[in-house]
C-alpha cells in the first residue's frame, strides 16, 4: 500500500508539474505577445516620425529652390508692369500695320 501511495504523490506531482510549465508557457506567450505588439508600434511610431521629418525637409528644399524663381518672376512682372504707355501703344500700332498687311494681300 505504501508502494502505491508513492506513486500516487509522484503522479500528483509530475501533474502539478505539468499544470505549472503550461501556466508558465501561456504567460511567457502572453508576454511575448504584448513585447511584439510594444515592438510593432515603436517601430511604427518611429517610422512615421521619420517619415515626417522627409516631408519637412522636402518642404524646405523646395521652398528653397523656388524663392529665387519665384523672385525672378516677380521682378519680371515688375518690370513689364513698368513699361512705358508709349511703348505699348506703338507696339500695338506695329502689330495692326502687320496683320493689316498680311490680310491685305491674300
Amino acid at each position: 500500500m505504501e508502494a502505491i501511495n508513492k506513486i500516487k504523490l509522484s503522479e500528483d506531482k509530475a501533474k502539478a508539474l505539468v499544470e505549472d510549465a503550461i501556466s508558465k508557457k501561456k504567460e511567457i506567450l502572453k508576454e511575448a505577445d504584448k513585447l511584439s505588439k510594444d515592438k510593432f508600434e515603436s517601430i511604427i511610431k518611429s517610422a512615421n516620425a521619420e517619415k515626417n521629418e522627409l516631408i519637412e525637409e522636402a518642404i524646405k528644399s523646395g521652398e528653397q529652390e523656388a524663392a529665387p524663381i519665384f523672385e525672378s518672376g516677380k521682378v519680371a512682372v515688375a518690370e513689364i508692369l513698368h513699361i512705358d504707355e508709349a511703348k505699348i501703344v506703338s507696339a500695338v500700332e506695329l502689330i495692326k500695320k502687320k496683320v493689316v498687311n498680311i490680310n491685305g494681300n491674300s
